[in-house]
């Protein structure tokens, strides 16, 4: 019943410079630091799985790093640099904090799959969990048209809400049914240590106010921060739980250090009331500055243009990468300021939710310079280059002939 999130993703795996491809929720994105591409699934009803990349194969890490206990309903994923150590971190979507669900590792929400009425036919059941037992999720009228004895064994809606899960269904019952759990709803930051692990850090509290979909991180106000924008809600629920529209999407600007600051919807002017879902970067108007692309389920595709904080200077890089992997996904771009300060981003092929962003690094000089910049690319090989003029800089795999607008290696 644990299963993969919806989406693709692309990456070099096993170094002979040809994407390879996976299909669920996934990201491809170095984790470990090693120059190889692991690979990240988010699960419905399971943890956020690493399977780090052994040169072509992949083993599942997932205990090791600190993932395996954090079960959740995990929706999107994406990777960005959020505390500057150069390690990159990964912003994870959730149900969120504002709906009638509520989880933690002493009382998880959890779900029963399997013949709970003696009639042969395999039957999904809800429950949340209290220090009484645990209780059902779904009302009785819901529950006795798709199971019938419910409405036999309890007469009144009063008998049926005042009844422990284990006063509907035997022991035996559950006993065999297929049994998963949440202990997890908050959206929030797995920051990677830089030594194999993670630590947990839910997002601001605006952030819960809905299921979290697409993420994009990028340094949207150009101060040399990650940033992460995403949008929210779900309007595909049965009809008993209602629209969860708490959200309208949010825009949370980093701060260097894994921490985020809220920008309010007037200060953004980004609102997306609907079913939001796909969510991609990109440079629509080539000034530089990072711009949005957005799904809404049954709804308009809509673009935000980004004009950008007055006094900070934005930082476009695209790579030119061998034949096989032009655009360079799976390769690290770090730049550093004239000031000492750095910032690392990578180039994904699939992340969020079902979504593509642009193959373009964005970086935030602030008021001060870029210096340098540096590259690892998907096939190990390493090149400096001295930044040249913004806003938009492209750099060529040294392997390849450096003709065209491309900045040189050192």
């Amino acid at each position: 019943m644990s299963q993969l999130g919806p989406g693709l993703a692309w990456s070099d795996a096993d170094g002979d410079g040809l994407d390879d491809l996976f299909v669920g929720g996934a990201l491809f994105s170095d984790a470990d630091g090693d120059g190889r591409p692991d690979l990240l699934l988010t699960l419905e009803w399971g943890p956020v799985h690493l399977f780090t990349n052994l040169g072509g194969s992949f083993a599942d890490h997932s205990q090791q790093a600190g993932l395996a206990e954090r079960t959740g309903w995990w929706n999107s994923i994406t990777g960005g640099d959020f505390n500057g150590d150069g390690a990159i971190d990964y912003a994870v979507g959730n149900l969120g904090l504002n709906s009638k669900y509520s989880a933690s590792p002493e009382l998880p929400t959890k779900i029963y799959y399997g013949d709970m009425d003696g009639s042969g036919e395999p039957h999904l059941i809800e429950a949340s969990s209290t220090a009484e037992g645990p209780l059902p999720v779904r009302c009785r009228s819901c529950a006795s048209l798709a199971m019938p004895f419910v409405k036999e064994r309890f007469p009144t809606y009063h008998d049926y809400a005042s009844a422990l899960l284990t006063d509907i269904y035997s022991d035996d019952t559950l006993g065999q049914a297929q049994t998963f759990e949440a202990v997890e709803l908050a959206s929030g930051i797995l920051m990677n240590n830089g030594e194999g692990g993670f630590d947990w850090r839910p997002l601001p509290r605006l952030a819960q106010a809905s299921p979290a979909y697409g993420m994009v991180a990028s340094d949207y106000n150009g101060d040399g921060h990650t940033d992460l924008y995403l949008v929210q809600n779900s309007f595909s629920r049965e009809p008993e739980t209602g629209l969860l529209d708490g959200g309208v999407s949010i825009l949370l600007f980093g701060d260097g250090s894994g921490e985020f600051r809220v920008s309010d919807p007037s200060e953004s002017g980004l609102i997306v009331p609907g079913d939001g879902k796909g969510l991609a970067g990109g440079d629509l108007n080539r000034d530089g500055w990072p711009d949005v692309v957005l799904t809404q389920n049954n709804g308009p595709l809509a673009a935000f243009g980004n004009h950008g904080v007055a006094g900070n200077s934005p930082l476009a890089v695209r790579l030119k990468g061998l034949a096989g992997n032009p655009a360079a996904v799976g390769a690290r771009v770090t730049l550093e300021r004239s000031d000492g300060h750095s910032q690392t981003t990578e180039i994904y092929a699939g992340s969020g939710y079902l979504s593509q962003s642009s193959p373009t690094c964005f970086f935030g000089l602030g008021t001060d310079q870029a210096k340098l910049l540096r590259v690892r690319w998907p096939d190990g090989s390493e090149s400096q280059h001295l930044a040249g003029p913004g806003p938009n800089i492209t750099l060529t795999h040294p392997a390849v002939s450096r003709a065209g607008h491309s900045v040189g290696g050192m």
